[in-house]
Parts: structure tokens; sequence; C-alpha cells
């Protein structure tokens, strides 16, 4: 009997207590004040960043004044994406590795490197890969409106000033961090990429890829 064709794949991460968070960043809380045995019915709070797990980063993340999360709109958030494949490379991408796969006319950019896999196992490793500055430059050269990537910050572990954050940012491009790329190929999707309606500086988000074929 033949498989069924994979029309939808989830890209996100879990978010629970195990989630692995930016150090300095608050652990997930998870905390249950009702029961189903003694109130009729479960409920629960959660507290952690609004940057853990799969997550956007709205300009205001760096820039006093900006545009907080509820303020990008739908248009950017969903559309034909390309997912590359840099998987290898070294751990900071330049211009020249996104210039050996470039899709002309592509609005959004996911990337590809692998460094999700540890954070499915609940593992923080500091040399997770992230773009350099030029690397940045050359998107906002090619007109792209969202760029995500696998690693839990598309800049370096020791980039204290964040500098491609503040080039993206600034420049209007949402940043989408800690996909899960894992077993997805390069190549054409349409993305859903929806955050928390929230007037804050990043949000969660449900990142689900769309095979463009069906």
């Amino acid at each position: 009997m033949q498989s069924p064709v994979q029309k939808y794949r989830d890209i996100t991460l879990s978010i629970s207590p195990d989630s692995v968070v930016f150090p300095g960043d608050p652990s997930v809380v998870i905390e249950t004040f009702s029961n189903v045995a003694e109130h009729g019915c479960r409920t629960s709070e959660m507290r952690f960043s609004l940057h853990t797990g799969t997550h956007l980063d709205a300009p205001l993340h760096v820039l006093e004044g900006a545009a907080s999360v509820d303020e990008i709109g739908l248009d950017v958030l969903m559309g034909a994406a390309q997912v590359f494949d840099l998987t290898g490379e070294e751990r900071g991408i330049d211009e020249s590795a996104l210039r050996a796969c470039w899709v002309n006319g592509t609005e959004r950019v996911l990337i590809k490197t692998g460094s999700s896999c540890p954070l499915k196992k609940g593992q923080f490793n500091e040399d997770f890969s992230f773009l350099k500055p030029d690397a940045a430059e050359f998107l906002i050269r090619s007109g792209v409106q969202l760029v995500g990537i696998d690693s839990i910050s598309i800049d370096g572990f020791a980039a204290v000033d964040l500098p491609v954050h503040r080039l993206l940012l600034k420049a209007g491009i949402t940043i989408v961090e800690a996909l899960d790329l894992e077993g997805v190929p390069a190549g054409n999707y349409g993305l859903i990429c929806l955050p928390l309606k929230v007037e804050a500086d990043g949000a969660p988000v449900r990142a689900v890829l769309v095979d463009r074929d069906f």
C-alpha cells in the first residue's frame, strides 16, 4: 500500500519545563491551580520568556519604540518560503554561503543548520550556527521579509550587541528562531508562522510548512 503524501510539516519545538532556554532567561514553569477531581476541570498557568522555543522576534526586541509582535502583518507571516540546507557550513554563515543556494525572488528564508538537534534533546550548545552581518546585509538587499533559523539565536553566542538582530529588525525583517527543520529537505514550501497576538518584543509561534505540490 502506498504511503500517503505528506502535506504539512510541523517545524515547531514544543514548550515544556525541559525546554532549552538561552543562558540568563527564566526556565519554563507550568503549574496547575485546579484539577478535575476537586474543581471539575484542569487549569494551569505558564511562565517563561517570550523568546522560548520556536519564537518570533519583533523590532521592539532591540529597538526602543519599534513595532511589537501584534503589529507584524499576516502577509509577512504566511506565504512562499525557501528552506536552504546549510548543514556542515562553518558556524558563522556568510554572504557567500547564502549566494551559493540563493533563489531569486525569495521573500521568506528558513535556514537549516542542524542546530535544532541538541535543542530537541534538552541540550544547550554554545557552538550553534548563526548568521554573519554580511549575510544579513545580503538578505536586506534581496528584499527578504522574514528570516528563520533552527538555532536558538540568529546571532552567535558571543555576540552580546546582537548585530544581526539589529540589522534585520531595523530593516523591518521579521526573525524566527529555534525552528525544527530536522528531516526537512531544502526546497520551496508554503509557510504558516503565527505568533500569539501580544503587544511585546517576542512571542512563541506555531510554524508549519505546506508542501507546494498538494
